[in-house]
């Protein structure tokens, strides 16, 4: 019997959110840990599945930083983010 080959359609790409949808997106975001779990994900390109994982001993933080509030705050201020 033999094998029935398929054609590979291409997949269309994610589309970006351009800069007034991020800033709306941002507005509705009240938790500081959320808006810095959305930042990692638009601005260094981490997959929400990524992120999940993420802990902060990954990132390098525990030296500096001992709580998770102190490492969310260093993020923001890494990307610079104001609500």
């Amino acid at each position: 019997m033999k094998k029935a080959y398929r054609l590979r359609l291409a997949k269309p790409l994610p589309k970006h959110l351009k800069n007034e949808q991020a800033t709306l997106l941002f507005k509705e975001i009240k938790d500081v840990r959320y808006r810095a779990m959305f930042m990692l994900m638009l601005r260094c390109g981490l997959r929400v599945e990524e992120v999940a994982r993420l802990t902060i001993d990954a990132m390098g933080l525990t030296k500096s930083l001992t709580t998770r509030v102190e490492a969310v705050k260093f993020l923001m201020k890494i990307f610079s983010f104001r609500s």
